[in-house]
């Protein structure tokens, strides 16, 4: 990168978050208005408040994060929160003619964090970009040595047909993946699953090669006391991976698995259904991507509070249209 492009770089960045700041600004005063227990004062305040968060998160976070790391983890999340909702108490402790309740106090940072993810939208500001950058400089510190052969990256969408994704790209919804193919470095190749053609059964199949009387989702056992087996239940998932399992399944060198029900044979686990029982399988490092910069939880919540609204508005137009078939 050129000095001039850093400076444009620079530049950029710096009137990003001042329209972010005058968003959050606004977002403050408003909610002063909204909340009955949130006290604002004079309206410089909110300049006040929402500078003294932003210091804090920019300072402070990056030296305590490695403490608090593992407190985030093992709440899910809820910990950072807490710490957000802590730090917007403190800042509004310490400036004169401000208060907060406790709905202030954790309403108005999960405004903040919806208004910033909507101006950075509207702005189009790269915020994976930065947030991938940022990741990319830490494992560069760590400096391990580098891996002379490819990987291979999993990712599984339940019930989606090779047609239906077919018809997916030709409509313009999945425009990475036409481009993907458009450009001949990716390729699209239909698999027939075997029977039973669902999650359980076809992790074990791909995972551990062998999916050997995993008949259904949920199935009763008749040697076994007629148990009914549920491949999603943690307890059942363990026992499930135990049975097909020979200890050296696809993930067992170096591999990783995520939200999934069975492990590959992998100890770097997140949210893998077959290790969930055992506490000391929730902490792993990799939550580090997540928790790296202050805003990403909240804007992990925010979307997905977002995905939820969608898929509601997705029912209510299939319902108006009288769209068949359709699952509610």
């Amino acid at each position: 990168m050129t000095a001039k492009q850093t400076i444009k770089s620079w530049i950029i960045t710096i009137l990003d978050t001042i329209i972010i700041g005058i968003g959050n600004i606004v977002a403050v005063i408003a909610m002063s208005y909204i909340c009955t227990d949130f006290i604002l004062g004079p309206m410089y305040n909110a300049i006040l408040i929402v500078a003294a968060v932003s210091i804090i998160n920019f300072l402070i976070w990056p030296l305590i994060r490695k403490f608090v790391m593992p407190f985030l983890i093992y709440t899910f999340g809820i910990g950072m929160i807490i710490i957000t909702c802590l730090i917007f108490y403190g800042v509004c402790h310490f400036i004169p003619g401000v208060s907060g309740g406790i709905a202030a106090v954790i309403q108005i940072p999960l405004v903040m964090a919806l208004v910033t993810g909507i101006i950075s939208s509207l702005i189009n500001l790269d915020l994976d970009k930065s947030h991938i950058v940022g990741l990319k400089k830490q494992a560069i510190k760590k400096k391990r040595k580098s891996k002379k052969y490819p990987g291979l990256i999993m990712l599984e969408i339940d019930g989606l047909s090779a047609n239906t994704l077919k018809k997916a790209i030709e409509k313009g919804y999945m425009p990475t993946v036409k481009q993907w193919l458009d450009d001949k470095t990716h390729k699209l190749t239909p698999w027939e699953t075997d029977l039973s053609s669902q999650t359980s059964s076809s992790q074990a199949g791909i995972l551990h090669g062998n999916n050997k009387d995993i008949v259904a989702f949920r199935w009763v056992e008749k040697e076994n006391n007629n148990k009914i087996m549920v491949s999603s239940k943690f307890s059942h998932a363990k026992a499930i991976e135990e049975r097909i399992s020979d200890g050296n399944g696809l993930l067992a060198n170096n591999g990783a698995s995520r939200i999934n029900m069975f492990s590959g044979d992998t100890d770097n686990v997140i949210f893998t259904s077959s290790k969930l029982r055992d506490i000391r399988k929730v902490y792993n490092f990799s939550w580090y991507a997540v928790f790296s910069s202050f805003y990403t939880f909240q804007r992990i919540l925010i979307l997905f509070i977002y995905d939820m609204l969608v898929e509601i508005k997705s029912q209510i137009m299939h319902k108006i249209r009288n769209v068949q078939p359709r699952l509610i």
